[in-house]
């Protein structure tokens, strides 16, 4: 994979996504995120598919979640979850942008601020139909996310790639 993606480019194209389905065999942890490390290397970005199956009935109305924690990858994951919101099977479809508000007490524009944010990401998407949460907790984030997507379609989660002492840390927590 290293090599597929130094050598791809055509001419002065060069692709500036990457999607690789997401693996549960932890003798590959090492290898993804070592995978990882070379496409940010490159400028790609990354995205990581864990697929959950296919639902057993249709669901009436589908919603994708968005967790944005920063414009280093909000931009990519408002526009993957507007594209998908286009398609017939998920026209109607519920779009939210979460973003966790940790130490309200400490810092009381975080709130505001957050909000602010999202919005000026909704603007540059020139997206309009999304909904807004801004949830204040400090406990631990997994938990957040499960109270507030666990009955998502789909979720949209940035990430940071760790290091390659804790690669199967983060398989186990991407996994689950």
């Amino acid at each position: 994979l290293s090599h597929l993606l130094q050598s791809i480019s055509l001419g002065p194209i060069k692709p500036n996504v990457m999607l690789m389905g997401w693996s549960e065999d932890r003798s590959r942890a090492v290898q993804t995120i070592r995978n990882l490390e070379v496409a940010q290397s490159l400028g790609i970005s990354q995205i990581i598919l864990r697929d959950g199956g296919l639902p057993t009935e249709k669901p009436r109305k589908r919603r994708i979640d968005i967790w944005w924690r920063g414009r280093q990858n909000g931009s990519l994951m408002v526009i993957l979850a507007y594209l998908i919101s286009r398609n017939s099977d998920w026209a109607g479809s519920t779009i939210r942008i979460h973003r966790v508000v940790r130490n309200a007490a400490k810092n009381p524009s975080a709130y505001s601020d957050s909000r602010t944010e999202i919005l000026a990401l909704m603007n540059s998407a020139r997206m309009e139909n999304a909904e807004i949460k801004i949830i204040v907790s400090d406990e631990n984030f997994g938990i957040v996310l499960h109270k507030y997507s666990h009955d998502a379609t789909t979720v949209f989660l940035g990430f940071q790639i760790p290091p390659e002492k804790q690669a199967e840390t983060f398989q186990t927590a991407f996994g689950n």
